[in-house]
């Protein structure tokens, strides 16, 4: 198994259009028939941050996802 992991760290005040844009992202990630992955929230730390998770079968599953 092959996870994606990308983290957002949103500039300040951004944070709520860092979150809505991510989850629109992985709505339109549905709408072609890819996995939308899952959002996740940090908060704490210097600042809140928005992650993105997404797992693969194979390296292969994982290029053809980014072939599409």
């Amino acid at each position: 198994m092959i996870y994606e992991r990308t983290t957002y760290l949103p500039k300040p005040g951004r944070f709520d259009a860092v979150l809505a844009m991510r989850h629109r992202a992985c709505a339109v990630r549905r709408e072609i028939g890819l996995p939308a992955g899952e959002v996740l929230i940090e908060k704490g730390g210097e600042a809140d941050r928005v992650h993105w998770l997404c797992g693969f079968d194979s390296a292969e599953a994982q290029a053809a996802d980014l072939a599409r």
